[in-house]
């Protein structure tokens, strides 16, 4: 991590600062209320990331379109909205609808907010949005480089509003009125812009793209080096549609060519630009463009409101509509899933890097991808969608009789080094521990197996070896239903909570795995009981409540085994955010080709795995693989990343992986992992473990960060932990 600036001072640390600030929660109006006249490091941009930080000269009348919505003439109004949204992707609207008296209120009551005393903002002052209220400063201070000027109160306003009381009382009666009449101007923008697509009015409505809706109400006070820093750092907007009100100060640039145009502030209009989904819906019809504000050399301060649409369907798929699809204009972009697409717009800085160029398809390149064997002729992803379409996993190829495993799961002979099971005596790597025990020989059991391997086998752990034997088998018969009852489940939304699919990570990985698999979210708002398929409800119901009651043993176990108070884990919901994946490994007709789960380590605190008596899963050692050789009614037992970041590296997380099965006879497994529930709050080494000779070894992050950057790339080895690491 680089916490020295150019021709600074090599003491500075930067990481340092920035928490300093973020804990003093007096956002950077308190900073020019304490009188600075030189703007802390933390804030100041290096030069190249400031070209043209000044308004430029050329006129915008031209470019940034002002759209009278009153006309009588509503192709006019379609003509200019789809050349606006084609073009810049920024234009104004005027007689809007919106009564003049709420646009003051709104800009006046943001501004009440914020120039409220530190002491009672300080209470809405946090990063965790889960109460849907959060004031802070920058929502990318802990990944940037440098800091923006500016404070943020942010809403969650959309599919619903947050507890009326959450809401800060200061500004509560225009945010409710300013929801009420944005959602209502947002529907007619949404019309038309279909309209301008040739698509039905209300297509982006069906998709959800009205509900997810996120407020931000930014202030931007006097900033006395604005040459040095900026406002808000260039970026696009991540969602379908954004509408913003700002008031006369100005700063607000957007992108044309290589240079910053003024987006002129207008009495009572209002701003509205694409978003990135957008343009990619569109299939690049619509532009999501690049833009910044200025820091404000004012004395008045600048308020903004911006309230982005987004998708309310997080786990839905996107990508360009088939409707605009054709043989001329090929799809520009592959389809992925929503809450993928936000989860990298925020776990990166604002840095004018746009999503879509991720999701962009570079057919040259891909074609270079697919080719295989000198075959010019071989399309993968459309052999991959045409199986994943199919519904009927990888069971279903096996029960098809094939001989030759399709292409697509071969991996490349790299990736397949040492196959065979080691001769090598695992006895003495991955221990089996008698839970019955005494318990400070457990507890040393348990700190060994977690300082070393990370891996370890219990017996005596309370849960039945009929409960065992049941859930096994339930999972088994799952998996062998006929193709027709299973593909209800089938699909890669896990916004009910239950999903059937092959492998989680089939478009993003470049070989996909000899399995499949049943996920169930058992986490704190648990599941709908009726969701979870018949045949192997009652035992998963069952296997998921003795877990927990194990893992929560588990947990203080290993508390102990670090000096901890045995509830430490608890208290930081580790046990709350369960996820429980059953796996089905079937024959492999050429098992030396492929793996039954490419080797990797686990993301969370805990992973708790039943396995039957097949045998195929391995643990790395050193630089070999260690069979993990079932024991009758024992359960494995693994450390996971977030677990060894939380120990300062005294606990391990191992990589480990499943072979494929060469035998007529299925393997079947069911893991529970557990994580914590609070996927906004920070995570990182425990204060009680660091000291002056074991400093911290990684910096803070939020779990839902971790988890988007575990979840959007494939199973590769790459263990996440070492982008945390100092």
């Amino acid at each position: 991590m680089m916490m020295t600036m150019k021709g600074g001072d090599d003491d500075y640390d930067r990481a340092k600062e920035v928490k300093q600030f973020d804990d003093s929660k007096i956002g950077v109006k308190g900073l020019v209320d304490s009188g600075i006249t030189t703007i802390p490091r933390i804030f100041v941009y290096q030069p190249e990331s400031l070209i043209g930080p000044k308004p430029t000269t050329r006129s915008e009348s031209n470019l940034i379109l002002t759209i009278d919505l009153s006309s009588d003439c509503r192709s006019t109004m379609v003509d200019q909205i789809r050349q606006a949204s084609s073009t810049l992707g920024f234009f104004q609207i005027t007689n809007h609808g919106i009564s003049q008296d709420l646009l003051d209120r709104m800009i006046s009551s943001i501004k009440a907010f914020h120039e409220q005393p530190t002491e009672i903002k300080a209470r809405f002052y946090h990063r965790n949005t889960s109460t849907g209220v959060a004031y802070s400063s920058n929502v990318d201070l802990f990944q940037s480089k440098a800091a923006s000027w500016r404070d943020t109160l942010q809403m969650r306003i959309g599919p619903t509003m947050p507890e009326h009381d959450a809401i800060p009382e200061i500004c509560r009666t225009a945010v409710i009125e300013w929801e009420r009449e944005v959602g209502r101007v947002g529907e007619v923008l949404m019309g038309l812009l279909c309209e301008g697509l040739g698509l039905e009015e209300g297509r982006l409505k069906e998709m959800t793209c009205l509900e997810g809706k996120a407020m931000v109400g930014h202030y931007y006070p006097y900033c006395p080096q604005p040459d040095l820093t900026l406002g808000l750092a260039w970026h696009t907007d991540p969602g379908v549609l954004t509408v913003l009100l700002q008031d006369q100060v100005g700063g607000l640039q957007v992108k044309y060519g290589e240079e910053y145009v003024d987006v002129k502030p207008l009495p009572g209009a209002l701003v509205v630009n694409i978003g990135d989904i957008l343009q990619i819906i569109s299939n690049d019809e619509y532009k999501s463009v690049e833009h910044r504000v200025l820091a404000n050399p004012s004395s008045e301060p600048r308020v903004s409101i911006g309230v982005f649409f987004n998708p309310s369907n997080r786990e839905g798929m996107y990508g360009p509509l088939p409707e605009l699809i054709t043989p001329e204009k090929p799809a520009v972009y592959r389809q992925f899933i929503y809450s993928e697409f936000m989860k990298r717009f925020f776990t990166k800085e604002l840095d004018g890097k746009s999503l879509p160029n991720f999701y962009r398809l570079e057919i040259e390149r891909e074609k270079r991808m697919m080719t295989m064997n000198g075959d010019d002729e071989y399309d993968r992803a459309k052999e991959v969608k045409q199986f994943d379409d199919s519904k009927i996993g990888v069971k279903g190829l096996v029960d098809s009789g094939i001989t030759t495993i399709p292409r697509f799961f071969v991996h490349p002979p790299e990736s397949l080094p040492d196959l065979k099971p080691t001769t090598r005596s695992e006895s003495n790597l991955v221990p089996t521990i008698d839970l019955s025990g005494p318990r400070s020989t457990i507890v040393d059991q348990i700190r060994h197996a977690s300082s070393t391997l990370g891996f370890f086998q219990i017996t005596n752990h309370g849960i039945s070896q009929d409960l065992f034997d049941r859930t096994i088998s339930s999972i088994k018969a799952f998996h062998e239903l006929s193709t027709e009852m299973k593909a209800p489940f089938y699909h890669r939304n896990m916004s009910t909570g239950v999903a059937y699919s092959t492998n989680f990570d089939l478009f993003q990985s470049k070989a996909a795995s000899w399995r499949d698999t049943l996920q169930i979210t058992m986490d704190h708002h648990r599941v709908k009981h009726e969701l979870i398929p018949e045949i192997c409800r009652t035992a998963v119901i069952e296997w998921d409540r003795e877990g927990e009651q194990l893992a929560e043993v588990l947990m203080g176990l290993l508390c102990e085994g670090l000096g901890l108070e045995e509830g430490r884990l608890k208290e930081m919901t580790c046990l709350e955010g369960k996820h429980m994946v059953c796996h089905y490994y079937p024959y492999c007709p050429q098992p030396d080709l492929t793996v039954g789960t490419a080797w990797h380590t686990d993301p969370g605190i805990l992973t708790v795995l039943m396995q039957d008596e097949i045998g195929g899963l391995q643990v790395k050692f050193g630089g070999e693989w260690v069979d993990v050789k079932p024991v009758h009614g024992a359960l494995v037992i693994n450390i996971g990343d977030i677990l060894q970041i939380i120990s300062n590296n005294e606990y391990k997380s191992a990589e480990h992986r499943v072979l494929a099965n060469p035998f007529p006879k299925p393997r079947v497994s069911t893991a529970i992992f557990y994580n914590p529930s609070n996927r906004d709050g920070l995570y990182g080494p425990l204060p009680e473990l660091i000291t002056p000779e074991k400093p911290a070894l990684y910096q803070e992050f939020t779990l839902s960060d971790y988890m988007s950057r575990f979840i959007s790339k494939e199973l590769d080895g790459n263990s996440v932990t070492n982008h945390y690491k100092l």
